[in-house]
């Protein structure tokens, strides 16, 4: 039994050692989040990335990443039905229903790391002082 417990004990610290987690890989999310608002002439069905504020919004999103230190991707994502309409390295832009979300994806990481904490807080105040405070959010 007591060569059990120290097999079992050494099994998993190697696990832990080499990076193979008992509850999976750390991904640390974070989210910045423009609602659109809908108007008699405009609803979710007809929201596209040709409409002038989604094209603002996707101005100010690009300057400030890239000002940030994510530069914009070479390879830029087709049409798809997940709504990725740009690609920063670990941050992507999408254009769902109402919404504009830039999300970034760290992987082998708990904690969203401080340069993403830090742009992702600039486009928030960026994106609140042009549409409004209540129309932007994070979400982690």
């Amino acid at each position: 039994m007591r060569i059990m417990m120290q097999c079992a004990g050494f099994c998993a610290l190697c696990l832990l050692l080499t990076g193979c987690y008992l509850i999976g890989d750390p991904v640390a999310f974070r989210t910045v989040s423009l609602r659109f608002l809908e108007t008699a002439s405009k609803n979710r069905a007809t929201l596209s990335v040709t409409e002038p504020e989604v094209i603002e919004a996707l101005r100010m999103i690009d300057e400030t990443l890239v000002a940030g230190g994510f530069p914009r991707s070479p390879n830029q994502p087709g049409p798809n039905d997940q709504g990725m309409i740009a690609s920063y390295g670990i941050g992507n832009v999408y254009l769902k229903s109402d919404r504009l979300n830039v999300t970034f994806r760290e992987f082998m990481h708990w904690r969203s790391r401080k340069p993403v904490r830090k742009v992702c807080s600039v486009l928030k105040d960026k994106l609140s002082s042009r549409y409004g405070i209540a129309r932007v959010c994070i979400e982690h």
